[in-house]
Protein backbone atom coordinates (compact mmCIF):
# COMPACT_ATOMS: atom_id res chain seq x y z
CA UNK A 1 0.00 0.00 0.00
CA UNK A 2 1.39 3.40 -1.01
CA UNK A 3 1.77 6.12 1.59
CA UNK A 4 -1.36 8.31 1.42
CA UNK A 5 -0.86 11.74 -0.15
CA UNK A 6 -3.68 13.37 1.80
CA UNK A 7 -4.83 12.84 5.37
CA UNK A 8 -8.09 14.11 6.87
CA UNK A 9 -7.71 14.52 10.65
CA UNK A 10 -11.05 14.88 12.45
CA UNK A 11 -11.40 15.96 16.07
CA UNK A 12 -13.17 18.17 18.57
CA UNK A 13 -11.15 21.40 18.59
CA UNK A 14 -8.67 23.12 16.31
CA UNK A 15 -6.13 23.57 19.12
CA UNK A 16 -6.15 19.80 19.73
CA UNK A 17 -5.78 19.05 16.04
CA UNK A 18 -2.95 21.54 15.47
CA UNK A 19 -0.67 19.59 17.81
CA UNK A 20 -1.34 16.31 15.98
CA UNK A 21 -1.14 17.88 12.53
CA UNK A 22 2.27 19.39 13.31
CA UNK A 23 3.66 15.85 13.52
CA UNK A 24 1.73 14.36 10.61
CA UNK A 25 2.67 17.20 8.26
CA UNK A 26 6.24 15.93 8.23
CA UNK A 27 4.98 12.93 6.26
CA UNK A 28 1.70 13.84 4.51
CA UNK A 29 -0.55 16.63 3.34
CA UNK A 30 -2.95 17.13 6.24
CA UNK A 31 -6.39 18.72 6.33
CA UNK A 32 -7.85 19.22 9.80
CA UNK A 33 -11.59 19.21 10.56
CA UNK A 34 -12.44 20.79 13.93
CA UNK A 35 -16.03 19.97 14.74
CA UNK A 36 -16.43 22.84 17.22
CA UNK A 37 -16.19 25.27 14.28
CA UNK A 38 -19.04 23.59 12.42
CA UNK A 39 -16.89 23.02 9.35
CA UNK A 40 -17.57 20.04 7.09
CA UNK A 41 -15.05 18.96 4.42
CA UNK A 42 -16.28 18.69 0.84
CA UNK A 43 -14.25 15.52 0.35
CA UNK A 44 -12.05 13.28 2.49
CA UNK A 45 -8.42 12.37 1.99
CA UNK A 46 -7.07 8.93 1.18
CA UNK A 47 -6.45 8.36 4.88
CA UNK A 48 -9.05 9.37 7.47
CA UNK A 49 -8.02 9.63 11.13
CA UNK A 50 -11.01 9.97 13.46
CA UNK A 51 -10.12 11.01 17.02
CA UNK A 52 -11.64 8.58 19.47
CA UNK A 53 -12.67 11.32 21.89
CA UNK A 54 -15.63 12.17 19.64
CA UNK A 55 -19.07 11.07 20.85
CA UNK A 56 -20.06 7.63 19.58
CA UNK A 57 -22.71 8.88 17.14
CA UNK A 58 -20.26 11.32 15.53
CA UNK A 59 -17.59 8.63 15.19
CA UNK A 60 -20.11 6.34 13.53
CA UNK A 61 -21.10 9.06 11.07
CA UNK A 62 -17.48 9.64 10.03
CA UNK A 63 -16.85 5.91 9.72
CA UNK A 64 -19.83 5.62 7.39
CA UNK A 65 -18.81 8.62 5.29
CA UNK A 66 -15.25 7.32 5.00
CA UNK A 67 -16.57 4.00 3.81
CA UNK A 68 -18.87 5.69 1.28
CA UNK A 69 -16.01 7.79 -0.12
CA UNK A 70 -13.74 4.73 -0.29
CA UNK A 71 -11.00 6.09 1.95
CA UNK A 72 -8.07 3.71 1.53
CA UNK A 73 -7.32 3.45 5.24
CA UNK A 74 -9.50 4.20 8.26
CA UNK A 75 -7.87 4.41 11.67
CA UNK A 76 -9.79 5.20 14.83
CA UNK A 77 -7.11 6.28 17.26
CA UNK A 78 -6.47 7.37 20.84
CA UNK A 79 -3.56 8.99 22.65
CA UNK A 80 -4.26 8.36 26.33
CA UNK A 81 -2.24 6.15 28.61
CA UNK A 82 -2.54 5.34 32.27
CA UNK A 83 0.92 6.45 33.39
CA UNK A 84 1.01 9.80 31.59
CA UNK A 85 -0.65 13.18 31.98
CA UNK A 86 -4.11 11.61 31.71
CA UNK A 87 -3.51 9.17 34.57
CA UNK A 88 -6.61 9.05 36.74
CA UNK A 89 -8.58 11.24 34.34
CA UNK A 90 -11.97 10.53 32.82
CA UNK A 91 -11.01 10.38 29.13
CA UNK A 92 -13.54 9.44 26.47
CA UNK A 93 -12.08 7.02 23.94
CA UNK A 94 -9.13 5.73 25.97
CA UNK A 95 -10.92 2.47 26.81
CA UNK A 96 -13.32 2.21 23.91
CA UNK A 97 -11.73 3.14 20.57
CA UNK A 98 -10.63 -0.29 19.31
CA UNK A 99 -13.66 -2.10 20.73
CA UNK A 100 -16.00 0.43 19.15
CA UNK A 101 -14.28 0.19 15.77
CA UNK A 102 -14.43 -3.62 15.76
CA UNK A 103 -18.03 -3.89 16.96
CA UNK A 104 -19.35 -1.17 14.68
CA UNK A 105 -17.50 -2.06 11.48
CA UNK A 106 -17.70 -5.87 11.81
CA UNK A 107 -20.95 -6.68 13.61
CA UNK A 108 -23.17 -3.62 13.30
CA UNK A 109 -22.41 -2.52 9.73
CA UNK A 110 -20.54 -5.46 8.25
CA UNK A 111 -17.95 -3.20 6.60
CA UNK A 112 -15.07 -5.62 7.26
CA UNK A 113 -14.43 -9.25 8.07
CA UNK A 114 -12.89 -9.66 11.55
CA UNK A 115 -9.39 -10.24 10.19
CA UNK A 116 -9.53 -7.05 8.10
CA UNK A 117 -10.73 -4.95 11.04
CA UNK A 118 -7.86 -6.33 13.12
CA UNK A 119 -5.37 -5.53 10.33
CA UNK A 120 -6.59 -1.93 10.26
CA UNK A 121 -6.11 -1.65 14.01
CA UNK A 122 -2.64 -3.21 14.07
CA UNK A 123 -0.60 -3.86 10.93
CA UNK A 124 -1.84 -0.86 8.94
CA UNK A 125 -0.95 1.82 11.55
CA UNK A 126 2.41 0.14 12.20
CA UNK A 127 3.26 0.17 8.49
CA UNK A 128 2.19 3.77 7.97
CA UNK A 129 4.24 4.97 10.94
CA UNK A 130 7.27 2.89 9.97
CA UNK A 131 7.20 0.78 13.14
CA UNK A 132 9.28 -2.26 12.29
CA UNK A 133 8.78 -5.56 14.11
CA UNK A 134 5.31 -4.54 15.30
CA UNK A 135 1.72 -4.81 14.13
CA UNK A 136 1.76 -8.45 12.99
CA UNK A 137 2.36 -11.79 14.68
CA UNK A 138 5.67 -13.02 13.28
CA UNK A 139 8.87 -14.62 14.52
CA UNK A 140 11.22 -11.96 15.84
CA UNK A 141 8.53 -9.31 16.32
CA UNK A 142 7.74 -7.74 19.66
CA UNK A 143 5.14 -9.76 21.59
CA UNK A 144 2.32 -7.21 21.74
CA UNK A 145 -0.68 -9.54 21.63
CA UNK A 146 -4.39 -9.15 22.39
CA UNK A 147 -6.60 -12.21 22.81
CA UNK A 148 -10.35 -11.58 22.68
CA UNK A 149 -13.66 -13.19 21.82
CA UNK A 150 -14.64 -11.71 18.42
CA UNK A 151 -18.29 -12.68 18.89
CA UNK A 152 -18.79 -10.33 21.84
CA UNK A 153 -15.87 -7.88 21.66
CA UNK A 154 -17.20 -4.35 22.12
CA UNK A 155 -17.06 -1.21 24.23
CA UNK A 156 -18.78 -0.94 27.62
CA UNK A 157 -18.08 2.74 28.19
CA UNK A 158 -20.76 5.37 28.74
CA UNK A 159 -20.67 9.15 28.89
CA UNK A 160 -20.62 9.00 32.68
CA UNK A 161 -18.30 5.98 32.98
CA UNK A 162 -15.72 6.31 30.17
CA UNK A 163 -12.99 4.30 31.93
CA UNK A 164 -14.43 0.82 31.50
CA UNK A 165 -12.66 -2.22 30.04
CA UNK A 166 -13.90 -3.66 26.76
CA UNK A 167 -16.26 -6.62 26.79
CA UNK A 168 -14.72 -9.83 25.46
CA UNK A 169 -11.05 -8.88 25.91
CA UNK A 170 -9.36 -11.75 27.75
CA UNK A 171 -5.57 -11.39 27.60
CA UNK A 172 -3.17 -8.60 26.61
CA UNK A 173 0.56 -9.05 26.42
CA UNK A 174 2.82 -6.01 26.11
CA UNK A 175 6.39 -6.88 25.16
CA UNK A 176 5.64 -10.43 26.22
CA UNK A 177 4.32 -9.59 29.70
CA UNK A 178 0.68 -9.93 30.78
CA UNK A 179 -1.04 -6.56 31.21
CA UNK A 180 -4.52 -8.17 31.22
CA UNK A 181 -4.99 -11.69 32.58
CA UNK A 182 -8.36 -13.41 32.12
CA UNK A 183 -10.09 -10.05 31.81
CA UNK A 184 -8.38 -8.48 34.81
CA UNK A 185 -5.68 -5.82 34.84
CA UNK A 186 -2.33 -6.82 36.29
CA UNK A 187 0.38 -4.65 37.80
CA UNK A 188 2.66 -5.17 34.77
CA UNK A 189 3.66 -2.02 32.89
CA UNK A 190 5.97 -3.27 30.14
CA UNK A 191 5.22 -0.58 27.56
CA UNK A 192 7.94 1.66 26.23
CA UNK A 193 8.35 4.64 23.96
CA UNK A 194 8.36 3.42 20.34
CA UNK A 195 10.42 5.52 17.98
CA UNK A 196 10.22 5.55 14.18
CA UNK A 197 11.60 2.24 12.97
CA UNK A 198 9.93 0.37 15.85
CA UNK A 199 12.87 0.24 18.26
Amino acid sequence: MATPAQVTLIGNTQAYLNVRAAVLQHFWLVETVALDTGEVPKCLGELVVVCASLPSEERQAWVERSRAEKAKVLIVRMDAYDAGPLAGAEFHGAYSWAAFFFRFSVHERGFFRPEEAIRRLTGVPAKILGLGNRGVLATGNYADIAVFDPACFGETTTTYEPNSLARGMRYVLVNGRLALDDGRLTAERAGRVVRRGGR
